[in-house]
This record gives structure tokens, sequence and C-alpha cells, in this order.
């Protein structure tokens, strides 16, 4: 999987993560600017998550670690997170907000394998 982050505006930034494996296509992605993950690669596992009740996708890596709880949610602005990366169906870049997050999340966590640690290189197109 890949996210590429192509536009910020004020505390809000914009991108696409797309996993051609999955067979899933374009997500579009909010995050909180001064919490972004820094470029590079990570790994990526559905677990469960205390926070949020259900399974949901974990991110970390050698520079960051499980503990920070960085996951894949729902949410449609950046204000609906705190370090954790926003996905959803649809993106209006005018008004820095993203939509049908909730299906976009079902998604990627009915298309995951909860035994298989994914890729994810984040990199910055800004």
């Amino acid at each position: 999987m890949e996210l590429i982050r192509y536009k910020v505006k004020g505390d809000t930034v914009m991108g696409v993560i797309v996993h051609s494996g999955l067979n899933l296509g374009v997500y579009y992605t909010i995050e909180k600017l001064g919490k972004l993950l820094p470029e590079g690669s990570y790994w990526m596992k559905l677990t469960y998550s205390p926070k949020f009740k259900k399974e949901l996708p974990l991110i970390w890596s050698n520079m960051v670690p499980k503990t920070r709880g960085i996951r894949v949610h729902s949410g449609n602005t950046a204000k609906d997170t705190d370090g954790c990366i926003l996905i959803g169906n649809t993106a209006d870049l005018t008004l820095l907000k993203i939509g049908h997050s909730v299906p976009a999340v079902a998604q990627l966590v009915k298309a995951m394998d909860k035994s298989v640690t994914y890729s994810l290189f984040v990199r910055n197109e800004i």
C-alpha cells in the first residue's frame, strides 16, 4: 500500500491510499498537519482497537511504535483525528473533507487478512 500526500491547507493534509494487490482502488485520506507520520516504510496489520472497540488497521515502524496507536479509521475532517489516518471514498478539496468514510473503512477491513502484516509506504508530493 502507498499513502501519497498531495495537499496541505491550514492543519489539514489530504492524500490518497492506493493498493493494487487488494484490488480496492483509491481511498482519499485526511491527516492533521502537526501529527503526520514521517515519510518512509511502515507495517500495517488488522488488530483490535480498544478505543474504537473493533478491528482496525494499526500502523507502526521502527520510528513509530505500536503503542502510539496510529489507526486507519473513519472521519470527515482533520478535527476528527488526533494523529490517525482517516479514509473515505470521496473527497472535496475545496471544503477539505472526505465522505463515505464508514463504508471505506469497512471495505478496507473486509479486504485485509488478519494474519497478514502489510507494507505501507508514505510519501509527500506537497
